[in-house]
């Protein structure tokens, strides 16, 4: 099996008035040593589905396994080897240190004390932040605490984590840094990653394969490359050019690159004259952007599932 399998899972939220299906039959896998992006818009199912990979929701229907186990079944079979991250957590204990903190929490996974000792070392310097294991967390800034965080979340050498929005909040240079160490950290250990994120640029950049869901179903899945052919606008080119004494510029969606010279063709033959032509490929954004939201319905509002009821989890 992969280290992920998600198999027609379907959760249902029950509150005083309604019900709400946060997702409707997804199915996916993951494969090892893979950094799987699961986008969506905000309510769309992408954190419900981690927390029942996670085993902290059970799925209304359908099945679930985490490295072969069942996520309902064998739920203490899965916690050893896995972990989380989300972004804008304050998991840490702000009056005591950086490193009494990762401390505390190897030692709730079990970790042996040696064990956990070296893991910090290795990690605060493979995420240059030693110099602040001895600073109060309340007192790091957001980018520091959240590398603290991730620290955290790899003390146990998990085989499978659950990374949602990671980078939420982060300046440019924190967030890099924690992009970098997470792909070369999958590099070395052959882990698999579920990534989830509202940042196009950085799902391009950090993810092998991509699920895209919409209320509560996938929509569309593959390499960025295929998502991006999903739309059937692979190339986008811009013409610039003169009508009479003006300059006007015109945005054309292609499926080959070849349709732009008939393009150009055909505003030469109207008479205007050719100023400019700019080509370039359609970004993972704009293939988002044409999948999640074109004849889509104005929003109504709904909050994303982690503010969702969670009372009626069974068991």
């Amino acid at each position: 099996m992969e280290p992920i399998e998600v198999r027609d899972v379907t959760r249902l939220f029950r509150t005083k008035s309604e019900e709400i299906w946060a997702l409707k039959g997804v199915s996916f896998e993951v494969h090892e040593g893979e950094i799987y992006g699961l986008l969506g818009p905000n309510g769309a199912g992408k954190t419900t589905m981690i927390r029942i990979l996670s085993t902290l929701l059970y799925p209304t229907t359908g099945r679930a396994y985490v490295l072969g186990h069942d996520v309902v079944k064998e739920p203490e079979k899965i916690h050893p080897y896995i972990n989380s991250l989300s972004g804008g957590e304050n998991s840490g204990y702000g009056i005591v240190t950086a490193y009494d903190n990762l401390w505390f929490f190897g030692n709730l996974y079990g970790l042996p004390f040696g064990e956990v000792r070296k893991r910090i070392k290795i990690l605060a310097e493979a995420m240059e932040i030693t110099h602040k294991l001895k600073t109060k967390f309340n007192k790091l800034s957001t980018g520091e605490k959240q590398k603290i965080n991730l620290i955290r979340a790899l003390l146990n050498d998990p085989r499978v984590l659950f990374l949602d929005e990671p980078t939420l909040g982060l300046d440019i240079e924190a967030s890099r840094k924690i992009r970098e160490f997470i792909k070369s950290w999958v590099r070395e250990t052959g882990a698999s990653v579920i990534w989830t994120t509202h940042y196009m640029h950085e799902a391009e950049e950090m993810c092998d394969r991509i699920g895209i869901i919409k209320e509560g179903k996938i929509i569309a899945s593959g390499t960025v490359e295929e998502i991006k052919s999903a739309v059937k606008k692979i190339y986008k080119a811009r013409v610039k050019f003169m009508d009479g004494s003006r300059i006007e510029t015109k945005e054309f969606y292609m499926s080959d690159p070849v349709e732009l010279g008939n393009h150009v063709e055909t505003l030469v033959r109207e008479g205007f004259k050719i100023l400019d032509v700019d080509r370039e490929e359609v970004s993972l954004e704009e293939a988002f952007v044409e999948l999640v939201f074109k004849n889509s319905e104005t929003d109504d509002g709904q909050s994303d599932d982690k503010d969702q009821d969670v009372s009626h989890i069974p068991g």
